[in-house]
């Protein structure tokens, strides 16, 4: 699942790549040159993009779905908090953040309804409503709302060990 969203990305680079070095007068040492850094870069972001799910499951005792779950929905509130570009740069940490976003459960209607009449109560409700769905979501993974706070530490450790010290700052301090 995740190595699919990888490979196109790489495939993508591969294309561009080639079609930059075919200018190259000698294209087949170019190519196999790109050959050589597509797989290296595909090695590293498939073990990067699991590297956070295998944290996830092997620190907090949970499933891979609950993992990449989880992830996604603290990653998808995240998203709705903070400004385009600080949410980029925190994606830039999470190879697979896609897939992570996707994982997230659908969001229940009735608690919609219920966190869109918080947003009437002003910015403070409007977060206290998407907590709300962040713990729906958590519960329909059969985790208990307060497993956000474990997944909050972990998270934010992947990011600072990934060099994204600002990302993880970020996280940490909407929770």
């Amino acid at each position: 699942m995740v190595m699919g969203i990888n490979n196109a990305c790489a495939f993508d680079l591969f294309d561009s790549v080639t079609k930059a070095f075919d200018q190259d007068d000698d294209a087949g040492e170019s190519t196999s040159q790109v050959d050589s850094a597509v797989t290296t870069i595909n090695q590293s972001e498939n073990s990067a993009g699991d590297d956070l799910t295998t944290l996830l499951t092997d620190q907090l005792g949970i499933t891979q779905p609950q993992a990449e779950g989880g992830a996604g929905s603290i990653f998808s509130f995240v998203k709705q908090q903070v400004d385009p570009a600080q949410f980029a740069e925190l994606a830039k940490g999470v190879p697979n953040m896609n897939s992570l976003l996707k994982a997230a459960p659908a969001a229940d209607n009735d608690l919609s309804s219920m966190a869109g009449a918080f947003s009437g109560l002003g910015e403070h409700g409007e977060s206290a409503g998407q907590l709300l769905q962040l713990g729906s979501a958590f519960k329909s993974l059969d985790l208990s709302p307060e497993m956000v706070q474990q997944f909050v530490p972990v998270i934010s450790n992947y990011l600072k060990s990934g060099g994204n010290e600002a990302a993880a700052n970020l996280l940490t301090g909407l929770f």
